[in-house]
């Protein structure tokens, strides 16, 4: 801890905007940098942006903005991105020249990026935070993933350091190939990431049987759940589905939801942590920060990938042949057989490792 006195070190922490998972992985990284004593400013938009407002009301807020990126309804992602690439390297560049102007204004000694290319300047000591580092391509492309690789290694190598939220042990980790292999130099694994971290079972449950989680960008998050509400009002059954939007653009009036669903757009680390636990059977999307909550809590669930998505649908198979977790296709989703497949499967519960994030934080402020 800074003796009193010594003016605080500011840090700029800022995650992407492409679901929610990148913002609430960053919940521990900003409670052990208060531990710390670091002046924090948060650099970001969209709900993710929202979401740490919330939970983080008393900190400095920066607009940032990053690329909104859409899925076509075929769940074509390799066109989607391909199609949106001039849009993510404008954005990407957009925001390195932000941070030049930011440090000039500001002064910060750190920036902590969360698979944010552009936010690396030699002024600052910068961190990327990526579990990703060996991008998956579809099948017909697969060939490229080499040069994938180099591309991003490129990326992670205009940084001081790259923090990996994953186990260094190659058959212990969580993200398996993404995270393992050939890594960069200065890459330091720091154990997984979850808000959960050191959470208490609460007292008091929430009468729940089926809890749903959706995030990630549309369309696909809302063909997702308009799916669900299509077969839940047929079950007898009690619903909970937080859509993992913050709140933002969301209109119901031309919608049918069932009586037995109660819909929340997000909900707060505390109200998560007493839900999560207490629902009967669990239904999400296979992003890794989700993944890293539901281990660190030690519920498994049925893993729903985003079409097209290879990284969601690599860690929906790598978590099922692990026994850890069951998983299923959009298109062919069917919620009354998820919840019976749930109901008779037996989970492999592994211990989670304690975190290194603390001993990585405790390193920057000797610095």
């Amino acid at each position: 801890m800074q003796s009193p006195g010594i003016q605080k070190k500011k840090v700029l922490l800022s995650p992407l905007n492409w679901g929610l998972g990148h913002a609430t992985r960053m919940i521990p990284v900003i409670h052990e940098l208060q531990r710390h004593n670091f002046d924090l400013y948060i650099g970001g938009d969209g709900a993710g942006c929202k979401l740490l407002k919330d939970e983080f009301p008393g900190l400095h807020y920066i607009h940032i903005p990053s690329a909104e990126i859409h899925y076509g309804h075929d769940g074509n992602l390799l066109l989607s991105l391909i199609w949106q690439m001039p849009k993510i390297i404008r954005y990407a560049v957009r925001e390195h020249r932000q941070l030049k102007r930011l440090l000039r204004s500001y002064g910060f000694s750190f920036v902590i990026a969360d698979n944010r290319f552009g936010l690396w300047n030699k002024k600052a000591y910068c961190i990327y935070i990526t579990h990703q580092v060996r991008i998956k391509l579809p099948p017909v492309i697969r060939f490229l993933e080499r040069m994938a690789y180099r591309i991003h290694k490129k990326i992670i190598d205009n940084f001081d350091k790259c923090w990996i939220p994953d186990i260094e042990t190659p058959d212990q980790c969580f993200a398996g190939e993404l995270s393992h292999g050939r890594i960069p130099s200065n890459a330091l694994y720091i154990g997984i990431l979850s808000r959960f971290e050191g959470l208490k079972d609460p007292m008091k449950k929430i009468s729940v049987d089926v809890l749903i989680v959706l995030s990630g960008p549309e369309p696909q998050r809302t063909i997702l759940e308009d799916i669900i509400l299509h077969q839940a009002a047929g079950l007898n059954y009690r619903f909970i589905l937080i859509r993992g939007t913050a709140g933002l653009n969301n209109d119901d009036k031309s919608r049918d939801i069932p009586g037995n669903v109660c819909i929340m757009d997000h909900a707060g680390t505390g109200y998560l942590n007493t839900v999560l636990r207490s629902a009967k059977y669990i239904i999400c999307r296979s992003g890794y920060s989700t993944i890293m909550d539901l281990l660190a809590l030690k519920r498994t669930a049925l893993l729903i990938p985003t079409p097209g998505q290879t990284e969601q649908e690599y860690l929906a198979g790598f978590m099922s042949s692990k026994g850890r977790f069951l998983t299923s296709g959009q298109h062919n989703f069917n919620l009354h057989n998820a919840i019976r497949e749930l109901s008779c499967f037996k989970p492999v519960i592994c211990d989670i490792p304690r975190s290194l994030m603390a001993q990585a934080v405790e390193s920057l402020a000797g610095k």
